[in-house]
């Protein structure tokens, strides 16, 4: 039986058919043997193998760093992860990444190496002559296949800091954009051949490594950058809410300062109406002279006081405008009524241009605030003897008001900021021309709520000042309503049991001998809880209570007493130093029946009394 492999000669006339040892079975294309063949053959096959193996499992350690640096967002957390799987993935027992700081090499990450070898070139320069620094200053790729290549070419190197564990080491730079921007080092304890498919994985692997950190490196200064502006938006806002409160304390200062100061200004003021009230008309001249200079005094007090607060209020947004439509002439005539007296006394000429009928829809008080404002800061500014005039015309849709001075003039580096609050162009140790540098701000916010603005000009220290205010114009339909007149209060009227409730004792004492004086039964308390007593006892008519008494505050009390059936006739007034709309709408909702602002005037006082002693 012939084997199916066997290559069979025929038989020739020129030599034996048997007898001599068969030959080796020869591959008829090569004349090699068919063993070495199969053996070539299997060698081949298993190395593609391997290989195959070797490019799947780089591939896959590719991978692995690919998954592994989506979490990395910091340049550390990028090192790390490409030491811990590049290690595996290369076959290395140690690596370690550095990068680019100036002149120096930073270590990023190091696994494998000796703990004080990783301290001794945690910075290494750029110029070292180390496999990482060449690396470095080349840009491309070192690969030392073996401890002899190694210790030839970086002889200090290997004599010292180099470990007995490595036997080949590669350095290959991290590029972006063709820049090396770090080192990529990798130990070996076995020799490496180092050929093309591993180089190509290494350069891969720095490559992957490269992109990571540049990544990581913008989301860092990204967040650097978000990180400052957080903080500066948390530092603003820090500043906003400390210049705010700031801003908010001394709005509450000056309200209490003012609130404070009419408590004084009270008996004050009545202590002079009742001198007045005493005194006879045969009263020596010089006393007649004092008496109104003090009445002057008390009045600029109370003047400088209602500014003070007046500024605080409109800044927090707590006045109301009660508007109507008026004519701006009969405004302005009030005005120059109320500063008469002061530009009488500084000895100025004043003329005066009114255009009749000129309407706004404004605040009759607060519009005659502005012009008086205005005619006192001209007066107060120029010296005695001076010229303070005064325009009022419809202009292109608005009423145009000015005040014009010869006075001291404004310098032009002041100019802009004359209507800011407590500005004054120039304080002088005598303090000659008063105030407090609010009176111009006041005109300004005054306007602005009206829908207006204004303006200030002057050439200069010494040429006078012109403040020009713009209101818009009412329309015209509508015919002007006459200027009301006040009425002088009656005095008249039944006598009245009158309780007063204050725990200024001179403030009560100096109302109770103005009400006296009219023929009125006055009885005094000085908390809530006498108040109460008395009140029940005494069953008054009208009572004047104070609301900021202490421990139970006027609120309390009125409520105290409007529950009380006997005093249920009562006439009850609230005497407070603040008298804005919400104040008065308070007293009104805890039982008042009226509302008077301290310091209270006599006039104030006999009209309250005169509404009490009406029926029903």
């Amino acid at each position: 039986m012939r084997r199916p492999d066997a290559v069979t000669t025929p038989r020739t006339s020129e030599g034996p058919s048997s007898g001599a040892p068969p030959g080796p079975i020869l591959d008829a294309g090569q004349g090699r043997p068919l063993a070495e063949q199969e053996t070539a053959r299997l060698l081949a096959e298993q190395e593609a193998r391997r290989a195959a193996e070797r490019a799947a499992q780089r591939m896959a350690g590719l991978q692995r760093i690919t998954a592994a640096l989506a979490d990395a967002l910091t340049s550390e957390a990028v090192a790390e992860v490409v030491i811990d799987q590049g290690i595996a993935a290369a076959g290395a027992y140690a690596g370690t990444i550095v990068v680019a700081a100036g002149d120096v090499l930073e270590c990023l990450a190091a696994v494998g190496y000796p703990e004080a070898a990783v301290e001794r070139y945690r910075e290494l320069p750029v110029t070292a002559d180390l496999p990482l620094a060449e690396a470095m200053r080349a840009g491309a790729p070192l690969w030392l296949r073996s401890r002899d290549e190694l210790c030839a070419r970086y002889p200090a190197f290997a004599a010292g800091e180099l470990t007995v564990t490595t036997t080949s080491l590669c350095c290959v730079p991290l590029l972006v954009q063709d820049r090396p921007i770090g080192v990529l080092g990798l130990s070996f304890a076995e020799p490496r051949p180092f050929d093309q498919e591993e180089r190509e994985f290494l350069v891969a692997m720095s490559r992957q490594c490269a992109q990571a950190i540049e990544r990581a490196r913008l989301h860092e200064e990204r967040a650097a950058i978000i990180e400052r502006e957080r903080r500066v938006a948390l530092e603003n806002a820090r500043l906003y809410r400390e210049a705010y409160e700031a801003d908010r304390r001394k709005d509450e200062f000056i309200a209490m300062l003012s609130h404070e100061l009419r408590n004084p200004l009270a008996p004050i003021t009545t202590g002079l109406e009742l001198l007045r009230m005493n005194m006879s008309d045969r009263g020596e001249r010089d006393d007649q002279q004092i008496l109104a200079i003090l009445e002057r005094q008390v009045k600029t007090i109370v003047r400088l006081v209602d500014d003070l607060l007046d500024v605080s209020r409109i800044t927090r947004g707590k006045i109301a405008l009660k508007r109507e439509r008026l004519e701006v002439g009969a405004v302005v005539e009030a005005a120059v009524e109320s500063a008469r007296p002061l530009l009488q006394q500084r000895g100025h000429e004043l003329s005066v241009s009114v255009e009749p009928a000129v309407f706004v829809h404004g605040d009759r008080v607060r519009l005659e605030q502005v012009v008086v404002n205005l005619l006192n800061n001209a007066i107060k500014y120029t010296n005695p003897g001076g010229r303070v005039s005064l325009a009022c015309e419809a202009k292109g849709g608005e009423a145009w008001l000015q005040v014009v001075d010869t006075g001291v003039g404004i310098p032009a580096e002041l100019l802009p900021h004359v209507f800011e609050p407590f500005m004054q162009a120039r304080r002088t140790l005598d303090r000659s021309q008063g105030g407090l540098g609010v009176g111009l701000t006041l005109v300004k916010r005054l306007a602005e709520l009206h829908g207006g603005r204004v303006e200030a000009r002057s050439a200069g220290a010494g040429e006078g000042t012109a403040i020009s205010v713009w209101l818009p114009l009412a329309g015209a339909a509508e015919e002007a309503p006459a200027p009301r007149r006040s009425e002088a209060p009656s005095a008249g009227g039944a006598a009245l049991r009158v309780l007063l409730v204050d725990d200024n004792v001179d403030a009560a004492d100096g109302l109770r001998r103005i009400l006296k004086l009219h023929g009125h039964t006055v009885a005094m308390a000085h908390d809530g809880p006498a108040a109460i007593e008395e009140a029940r006892a005494g069953r008054p008519d009208l009572i004047l209570l104070d609301i900021g008494l202490p421990g139970m505050d006027g609120y309390e009390v009125v409520r105290r007493l409007r529950a009380a059936p006997e005093l249920q006739h009562a006439y009850i007034a609230a005497v407070s130093g603040y008298g804005q709309d919400q104040d008065r709408r308070r007293s009104r909702e805890a039982g008042f029946d009226a509302h008077l602002t301290k310091p209270v005037a006599s006039d104030q006082l006999l009209e309250l009394v005169a509404r009490a002693s009406r029926p029903g």
